[in-house]
């Protein structure tokens, strides 16, 4: 589903074809805090990779919004070694071709400071969020791609004093346990079934008919 889909479900659900009722940008960051929160939830994530180049004299330089986690960091495709804060280690850091790096919150430290621009790659964990073009793909499983325009119709709801709010809120829980359960399962299917096994529940249903579809 595209970020315009997402959107155009969004405003179907809360019976506002014309897009008045509900500010488009505040549908968009809603749609974008559902796909982060689902990713938080679920422990889900995807690997993703920046490429930005050096600053001569520059240390730091800003990660992306959708960062969770750094699984490696090159310099003109040499990977780099991390170490911890720079500054704990060198009170006067030094300049020249960086070898290793540091994290300090959203941002990825190299040492030595560069001399000379260069290529940096970071390979980064992304939990999503950051949905910008309308044919932009969410990045979290294709079953649960609606799962982010129920939480949006639920924020809507409240804003707007929709009755369905807790019809919404439902479809939102409901599908993050599911995926949960189903990504619990997928981790211990190398290991045999001993005893009874409780079945998994049955799917949230997308479609409440007279209840979230006009």
């Amino acid at each position: 589903m595209t970020f315009l889909d997402m959107q155009n479900r969004v405003y179907r659900l809360m019976r506002d074809p014309s897009k008045t009722k509900f500010d488009l940008t505040t549908v968009k960051f809603w749609l974008n805090e559902g796909e982060e929160q689902y990713c938080q939830l679920t422990n889900y994530s995807v690997k993703k990779d920046i490429s930005l180049s050096t600053i001569i004299g520059q240390q730091e330089y800003q990660m992306v919004q959708d960062y969770k986690s750094v699984d490696g960091v090159f310099y003109n495709g040499v990977r780099l070694f991390r170490v911890p804060m720079i500054n704990t280690i060198y009170p006067t850091p030094n300049n020249g071709t960086p070898y290793a790096y540091y994290i300090k919150e959203t941002t990825i430290g190299l040492d030595p400071i560069p001399t000379a621009i260069g290529q940096l790659t970071i390979v980064y964990r992304s939990i999503g969020g950051d949905m910008v073009n309308d044919t932009d793909i969410s990045i979290i499983p294709e079953e649960d791609h609606t799962l982010p325009v129920f939480y949006a119709c639920y924020l809507s709801a409240i804003e707007g004093d929709d009755t369905r709010a807790s019809a919404f809120l439902q479809n939102w829980t409901t599908g993050l346990a599911q995926a949960i359960r189903s990504d619990t399962l997928k981790a211990f299917e190398k290991f045999p079934v001993v005893g009874d096994v409780e079945p998994i529940p049955t799917p949230y249903n997308h479609d409440i008919e007279g209840v979230l579809w006009p």
